[in-house]
């Protein structure tokens, strides 16, 4: 499994070279890199197809420098052909679209992506979350019903509800969201992270100090707990 490992990250880090070395070398031929991303999505598959991926997320992030937003959804759309369950890709495409003709045609993104990939709870958080963002409350609202409808145990929803809600309906919202998560840690955090702004430290400490040892390798969590005793 071991040698198997390393000839999968070898080789990952062979074809995110070579696309680096592709946009060096001809950045004003996006026809090279799209036909190297339809050959690639087509025939690998696994870890290879995902860091495939996340490398041309890389080179949109690149082209999105130079505003050239018509050429990066180009290449997501192209990629997302073959590549339908990378969800970085379906959210990275929606961001595009929105500055180039608005969140409504946005929105069209994500339930292409929803259909595609159903009870995915990360879909559902980033679309409520650009949703407030762009002043939508009530849609973000309705957004959140449906979302907990079909991802009911989802921490990442329920965290994302928590900050949705009014002071005085938190108390009852985040001991339903730890109900329904079974105490997910991005909900505890949240909630500590509230009680931390409403100066409840002690109470706030200890929760992200517990979120640490039930979570040691999020980073995030740590740096909560280091802030938290300062």
């Amino acid at each position: 499994m071991l040698i198997a490992s390393n000839y999968d990250t070898r080789r990952n880090y062979e074809w995110r070279k070579f696309l680096e070395d592709a946009y060096l070398l001809f950045p004003n031929r996006l026809d090279i890199l799209l036909e190297l991303a339809e050959k690639v999505t087509q025939r690998d598959s696994g870890h290879a197809r995902e860091f495939f991926c996340r490398a041309i997320l890389m080179v949109g992030q690149l082209e999105e420098r130079f505003a050239r937003f018509e050429d990066v959804r180009e290449i997501y759309q192209k990629v997302l052909h073959n590549c339908q369950n990378c969800i970085p890709l379906w959210i990275s495409l929606a961001n595009v679209v929105e500055k180039i003709d608005g969140f409504s045609h946005a929105q069209n993104v994500y339930s292409h992506a929803k259909e595609v990939n159903p009870c995915n709870p990360e879909l559902w958080a980033v679309e409520i979350d650009r949703c407030l963002e762009n002043g939508k409350k009530n849609k973000a609202g309705l957004l959140m019903a449906r979302a907990l409808q079909e991802c009911l145990a989802s921490g990442v929803l329920w965290a994302t509800y928590v900050c949705m809600v009014s002071d005085d309906q938190l108390e009852f919202v985040y001991s339903k969201a730890f109900s329904m998560s079974n105490n997910d840690t991005n909900v505890i955090v949240v909630v500590a992270a509230l009680m931390s702004k409403n100066k409840n430290i002690e109470v706030a400490r200890d929760w992200f100090e517990w979120v640490v040892k039930t979570d040691p390798d999020n980073g995030e969590f740590g740096v909560y707990t280091n802030e938290m005793s300062h």
